[in-house]
């Protein structure tokens, strides 16, 4: 079993403690990183009411309030210093990724004209064993009544 991990904030890994790893120690390595330029806390949850959309003949979900934000908060990093290639934008849906790309294009130019094709914008589950200075996780899913986040088991953090 996992008892040192060495490329999660703490800030994250002690959600995994709650869940998985009762004893697990954060190395050296996370705990000197750098603090998120332009941000008060190095891990963000932004909560909103914006209903995600069930598109039938994709069968798949996309949320279009997510998609600009989570391109304009790409944008805010931009404008901290920090360089495409050190940003990914990781979602739970194929669709919102396929969205995500389109809108990305409009916002930051063509692929073969601009530095965005190093923005990394995939699945959840195909970038397992990747590491970027910065995610921006896109759930989808918005905050149902009874407090949980589309088909997570957990509840909501904030």
């Amino acid at each position: 079993m996992l008892s040192t991990q060495h490329r999660m904030r703490p800030e994250i890994s002690s959600m995994m403690q709650q869940h998985f790893y009762e004893d697990l120690l954060n190395s050296e390595v996370v705990l000197s990183r750098p603090h998120v330029k332009g941000l008060q806390k190095d891990v963000v949850y932004i909560q909103h009411s914006n209903p995600e959309i069930y598109v039938e003949e994709d069968e798949s979900r996309k949320n279009v309030f997510e998609v600009n934000y989570a391109l304009s908060l790409t944008k805010y990093f931009l404008q901290q210093g920090y360089d495409f290639n050190q940003i990914a934008i990781l979602c739970t849906y194929s669709i919102q990724r396929y969205n995500l790309r389109r809108a990305a294009k409009k916002m930051f130019g063509d692929e073969e004209n601009s530095r965005i094709s190093k923005i990394r914008i995939e699945n959840v589950d195909n970038y397992q064993g990747e590491e970027c200075d910065i995610i921006i996780l896109s759930l989808v899913r918005s905050k149902s009544e009874n407090n949980k986040i589309g088909y997570l088991n957990v509840n909501l953090l904030f």
